[in-house]
């Protein structure tokens, strides 16, 4: 798997009724070797929750994606979250903090 496809693989998935295990072998970046990847693909109401290991001994990343796959929600291990969003929704958080807009 090369990064490209890790970084969109939900959408390359099928839609599933029930729960579903998916293993690759791809690029780790951190400990610069060919690493398995696990992916765990439950679906919900509105689309997915994914639970996403890049190596056998990491932890699980949650993602949760919409029908189509297109990332909603990523929750690292770290504490780190990612959350889709709009322009003007980012536009207004700056300006409530008084960072720079122009």
């Amino acid at each position: 798997l090369s990064q490209a496809e890790s970084l969109v693989l939900p959408r390359l998935f099928p839609k599933v009724d029930a729960p579903a295990d998916y293993g690759f072998y791809c690029f780790d970046p951190r400990s610069g070797r060919l690493a398995q990847r696990v992916d765990r693909q439950v679906p919900t109401a509105k689309g997915y929750n994914i639970a996403t290991q890049t190596t056998l001994e990491a932890p699980a990343i949650a993602q949760l994606v919409d029908d189509r796959g297109i990332l909603l929600k990523r929750s690292s291990d770290d504490g780190s979250v990612i959350e889709a969003t709009t322009g003007q929704a980012l536009l207004d958080l700056w300006q409530k903090k008084g960072l720079p807009t122009k």
